[in-house]
C-alpha cells in the first residue's frame, strides 16, 4: 500500500473514531458504573480496560439487576454506549496496523533515537601515519595535564556582591536532608563507579553539604552565594576529567535537593529560591554540554554509564540530548554549545510567573476553571493570547495533555465546541474521553504524573 493510502485510511479511521467519541460525550451516562459493576462480577472478559461485551443476554441481566430495565431510553443508551466500545475498539486495532505500516515506512528514512547517553564525536582529518605518531602522543598528553580538548575551564563571571544590600530578601527556613540525592546516586549505580572511592565519595558528600548550608546561612546575599558555587566549580578546573565529573554530580545534587526543600509557593524566599535553581540549572547544562564534547575512551564511556544513565534520567540531561542529537543542532563546539545551553526554558527552574486574572467565557467559567487555568500559566503549559488561550506544553503532540487538563476540570456533559473554539483546536473530544483510559505507555504516565504534580496537586 502506498504511503498516501496508508495516510489517507488511517484520517478515515480517526475521523470514524472521533465522531464516535463525540456520540458517546453526549450520551446521559449517568448510572452507567453501577451497571458495570455488576456486568464485572457477569462477565469474565469484562475489566476496566475492556468495558464493554457482545453478550446481549448479560447486558439485559444487568439491566434488570440494577433497576433499569423498565427504563427505555437508559437502557437504549447504555447499550449504544457498548457498542459505540465495540465499534471504537475495532477502529483502533484497525488503526494501529495501519500506523504500524506507516512507521516501518518512516524506519526507512528516519534515523533511530538513541535509547542511551551520546558524546559528540571529535573528527581529526590526517593521515594514519600523522594521527599516530604527531596527533595521538599529543592527545595523551593533553589528556594528562587536562588541556587542548581535555581541558575543563569555568568561566562565570562574578557577581558584584555590593547589591546584596538592596535585594532586602528575609532568610527562608530551609530543612536539609541528603538522603534522596544519595539514593538516586545508589540505585543508578554512580556511587559505585564515579564515587566507588572512598576518599572522593568522603569528599563530594562533604562539600556538597557545605554548599547547602552556605546557601542556607546566606539566603539574602543572592550574589554571594552565586559566587561561592562558582569558585567550588572553579577549584575542580584543575582536576582532568574527573573535575568535571564532580562538577556535574554538585550542580546536580544541589537540584535535586532544592526539589525537596519544604518551600511552597508563597513563602519568603521562594521567588529567589526559583531564581537560584535556574542560575544552578544553567551552569550545569554547560558542564554537561561539555561532558558530551569530551574525548573519552571507549573504556571511559563503560566506566561512566551508570553517571550517563543518572543524567539521562534528569530533566536537563535529557534537554542536553536533546539539543545536542534529536534536534540535530549545529554545535560544531563548546561555545555553541554553551550558547544552546543558555536558552534553557524558565520553567525548568522557575515555575513561578507573574498572569493576568483570569478570564473565561460564561460556558467555562468555574471557579475551579479559574483556578486550575492559572496554575497551568504558571508552570508554562498554556500562554494567554488576545481574548483565548494557547496550550503549549507538548508541542504537536499537545493535544492529549490538553483533553488529560479538560477531563480534570469539566464535568460530563462537558463545553466540547466552546473547549475547541476557545484553544483553537479540533476533534477535543477524543482526547478528553481517552483521558478516562488507564496509561500505559511508560511517556503517557509521565507527563500525566508531571501535570498532576505541577498543577493537580491539591
Amino acid at each position: 500500500m502506498a504511503t498516501t493510502d496508508i495516510t489517507k485510511e488511517l484520517e478515515e479511521l480517526t475521523a470514524k473514531f472521533n465522531a464516535l467519541c463525540d456520540e458517546q460525550e453526549k450520551l446521559p451516562r449517568e448510572g452507567f458504573a453501577k451497571v458495570f459493576e455488576v456486568l464485572d462480577g457477569m462477565e469474565e472478559t469484562f475489566t476496566p480496560q475492556h468495558p464493554y461485551t457482545e453478550n446481549e443476554d448479560i447486558i439485559n441481566k444487568a439491566l434488570e439487576i440494577t433497576g433499569h430495565s423498565s427504563d427505555e431510553a437508559f437502557c437504549r443508551a447504555f447499550k449504544r454506549n457498548n457498542q459505540i466500545m465495540i465499534e471504537g475498539k475495532n477502529i483502533q486495532a484497525k488503526g494501529l496496523e495501519i500506523y504500524a505500516m506507516q512507521q516501518h515506512e518512516k524506519i526507512k528514512e528516519e534515523p533511530k533515537k538513541p535509547n542511551e547517553w551520546q558524546f559528540v564525536p571529535i573528527r581529526i582529518i590526517a593521515s594514519k601515519e600523522i594521527v599516530d605518531n604527531v596527533i595521538n602522543p599529543i592527545l595523551e598528553t593533553d589528556a594528562k595535564e587536562g588541556k587542548g580538548l581535555y581541558g575543563n575551564i569555568t568561566d562565570i563571571p562574578e557577581e558584584d556582591e555590593s547589591l546584596d544590600e538592596w535585594f532586602d530578601i528575609e532568610a527562608y527556613g530551609i530543612k536539609c536532608s541528603l538522603e534522596p540525592l544519595y539514593r538516586d546516586l545508589q540505585n543508578y549505580g554512580v556511587v559505585d563507579s564515579v564515587l566507588g572511592n572512598d576518599t572522593i565519595r568522603e569528599y563530594y558528600l562533604q562539600v556538597i553539604k557545605s554548599l547547602i548550608y552556605f546557601i542556607r546561612d546566606n539566603t539574602d546575599k543572592p550574589n554571594k552565594i552565586r559566587n561561592h558555587i562558582s569558585k567550588t566549580l572553579k577549584e575542580l578546573d584543575d582536576i582532568p576529567a574527573f573535575g568535571l565529573l564532580l562538577q556535574i554530580l554538585l550542580l546536580q545534587g544541589l537540584i535535586k535537593w532544592f526539589e525537596n526543600v519544604d518551600l511552597k509557593k508563597g513563602d519568603n524566599g521562594y521567588n529567589e529560591a526559583c531564581s537560584l535553581v535556574q542560575w544552578i540549572g544553567e551552569q550545569l547544562m554547560i558542564k554537561e554540554i561539555g561532558f558530551c564534547y569530551f574525548r573519552w575512551g571507549e573504556g571511559d564511556k563503560e566506566y561512566l554509564k551508570p553517571l550517563c544513565n543518572y543524567l539521562l534520567s534528569t530533566e536537563i540531561g535529557e534537554f542536553v540530548q536533546d539539543i545536542l542529537f534529536k534536534k540535530q543542532i549545529d554545535c560544531s563546539n563548546i561555545i555553541d554549545g554553551e550558547h544552546e545551553a543558555r536558552k534553557i526554558p524558565k520553567e525548568a527552574g522557575n515555575n513561578e510567573k507573574t498572569t493576568d486574572k483570569i478570564s473565561l467565557p460564561s460556558e467555562l467559567d468555574t471557579e475551579k476553571a479559574r483556578k486550575y487555568f492559572a496554575k497551568a500559566i504558571n508552570v508554562g503549559y498554556m500562554k494567554k493570547e488576545d481574548s483565548n488561550y494557547k496550550w503549549i506544553y507538548g508541542g504537536e503532540k499537545g493535544q492529549a495533555r490538553l483533553g488529560y487538563f479538560c477531563n480534570k476540570i469539566y464535568s460530563s456533559p462537558r463545553p466540547i465546541n466552546k473547549l475547541e473554539e476557545f484553544f483553537g483546536v479540533k476533534k477535543l473530544s477524543a482526547s478528553i474521553t481517552n483521558a478516562d483510559n488507564e496509561a500505559k505507555r511508560a511517556d503517557v504516565k509521565k507527563w500525566r504524573n508531571e501535570m498532576n504534580n505541577n498543577i493537580f496537586n491539591d
